[in-house]
């Protein structure tokens, strides 16, 4: 999460500076709310794909593109009244009053930014019901040239997940990988490591944001829910092991 929010801030720092520089360049011939509107617009689509690429390491898709304008909507709220509070009624100056806006704004768009990259079970766990059931996730590892590059990544985030390998008892979560195909953008196929987990939503976005960490800059990692029928096995070793727990 510290991660996130740096590289969140970073994208940030970028995007308010595009913004700024459109903002200027516009306020030469259009009136200042204008000038707001068309530069908050163009450098939204950047903050899109820095936030896809960068700071949340996901793929873009069609699905997030058109629920990102959901969540800069609060941006776009807050900033807008911001600076017409601001110029209009505090008769603060028109070149300063975006930024100190976008200040207030940054927290609330990270928020919702994470939830609409990562999905809802990445807020944390607080947000999810104390007595929920688990069941199967999915993590998905892009970013592998062919299968031998993806099966090497296995050993690494087998030790997130199992530290000792030979350990007395369970595993606190149960997993497994199996691999899947891709398409890149040039049209090659490419591989996909899957690392299936049965656990609560909590747990499985906590892996994932530590699979994240430990793959780098590698690829996109993306969580959603899985098939139980193509990780039957972890299922049926989560009810063995749960009883072993005396759950």
């Amino acid at each position: 999460m510290l991660g996130q929010v740096v590289r969140f801030g970073l994208v940030g720092v970028v995007n308010t500076a595009t913004y700024y520089g459109m903002y200027l360049l516009f306020l030469r011939w259009l009136p200042y709310l204008v000038a707001h509107v068309a530069a908050f617009a163009l450098s939204t689509v950047g903050s899109f794909l820095l936030n896809c690429w960068f700071t949340y390491r996901t793929r873009p898709t069609w699905r997030k593109f058109l629920l990102f304008p959901l969540t800069t909507a609060a941006n776009f709220v807050i900033t807008t009244g911001g600076v017409y509070v601001l110029v209009d009624l505090l008769h603060t100056g028109d070149r300063a009053a975006p930024l100190m806006a976008a200040a207030v704004a940054v927290p609330i768009t990270f928020v919702l930014s994470r939830t609409i990259m990562l999905g809802p079970t990445s807020g944390g766990s607080a947000e999810l019901p104390v007595g929920e059931e688990p069941r199967v996730y999915e993590i998905r590892v892009y970013g592998c040239a062919d299968s031998g590059e993806a099966i090497a990544l296995q050993d690494p985030i087998a030790r997130l997940l199992c530290p000792e390998e030979w350990h007395d008892g369970p595993c606190d979560v149960p997993w497994g990988f199996t691999l899947d195909g891709d398409r890149r953008a040039d049209g090659d196929e490419a591989t996909v490591l899957v690392l299936g987990v049965h656990t609560s939503g909590a747990r499985a976005a906590e892996v994932a944001d530590q699979v994240r960490a430990a793959i780098g800059e590698r690829g996109p990692v993306e969580l959603g829910e899985g098939d139980p029928d193509r990780f039957e096995t972890l299922v049926e070793q989560y009810r063995i092991e749960s009883g072993a727990r005396g759950v």
